[in-house]
Order: structure tokens, then C-alpha cells, then sequence
């Protein structure tokens, strides 16, 4: 199988796990030394594993595939695309089911809507200043016809 492009190098895979722990634990994690969260990175996604007999880490796979579809969908110039929100988004809730995309609206900021239907959440991204970089300003409930 291809690897993606993160699990080359543990030290950067480690980067985008920031979104799967609160704050005060991932202080902890990244608090240990270098071989102290190498082993911890290990650990972490051998205690995932679905099937821990064969070679691939299909969760893994999917968290990684996804940090590399937000890289390539939604880098800047100065951002890797996981670092965004729709990145982060995309990262813990996958694809969404639907977008409503207006990115070139000229009388207010250009946004998106992402529609998770089994979750029942939609999520509105809104590019205030105009330069790609869509910020993540509400979490709602779908609403039912």
C-alpha cells in the first residue's frame, strides 16, 4: 500500500494528532522527550489497530489519508491545509456529505457549508479577508424540513 506522506516521519505525524486530545493532555504528550513520544506514537496507534495481525493500520490510514486530502485541498502560503479549519474538520469528520460553496460573492465574504447528514451538523466556514483562508464560525444542527 502507499504510505501517506506524514507516516514517513513520526515526529511529523505526530503534528495533526493535536486535534485528537484536549489541551491539557496533549501538553503532556508533547512534554515527554523525543524517544518518550516516539514510543508513545507507537503505542498510540498500535492500541487503534483493528486488526493488529496484518502489516496495515487501517485507522491510521484513514487519519493520514485525510491529513494529506486537507494538504492538498486546503494549504496557504504560510499553512499546511491540515492547520486550517476545513483541514481540521476534514481530518475529524471526513468528507462531508454535501458542500454549498459561494466563493466569489462580492457584497460579503465568500463561505461554505459542509453537511454531515449522519451526524445531523452542518458546518459554515466564512472567508473574511478574502484570501482562502475559511474560518470555521458555526457548528450547527441540520434542520428538518
Amino acid at each position: 500500500f502507499e504510505k501517506p506522506v506524514f507516516l514517513y516521519n513520526w515526529d511529523l505525524a505526530m503534528r495533526p494528532m493535536r486535534y485528537l486530545f484536549p489541551g491539557d493532555e496533549w501538553e503532556k504528550i508533547t512534554s515527554k522527550s523525543r524517544d518518550e513520544q516516539e514510543k508513545w506514537f507507537n503505542d498510540y496507534w498500535k492500541a487503534k489497530d483493528p486488526t493488529p495481525g496484518t502489516p496495515l493500520n487501517e485507522i491510521q490510514l484513514v487519519f493520514y489519508n485525510r491529513v494529506d486530502d486537507a494538504n492538498r485541498k486546503f494549504s496557504l502560503r504560510f499553512k499546511d491545509g491540515w492547520e486550517t479549519d476545513r483541514g481540521r474538520s476534514l481530518i475529524l469528520f471526513g468528507e462531508p456529505d454535501s458542500i454549498e460553496s459561494q466563493p466569489y460573492l462580492t457584497n460579503t465574504a465568500p463561505y461554505e457549508i459542509w453537511f454531515y447528514k449522519e451526524r445531523n451538523k452542518k458546518l459554515v466556514f466564512v472567508d473574511r479577508t478574502k484570501s482562502d483562508e475559511y474560518e470555521l464560525v458555526r457548528v450547527e444542527d441540520i434542520k428538518e424540513p
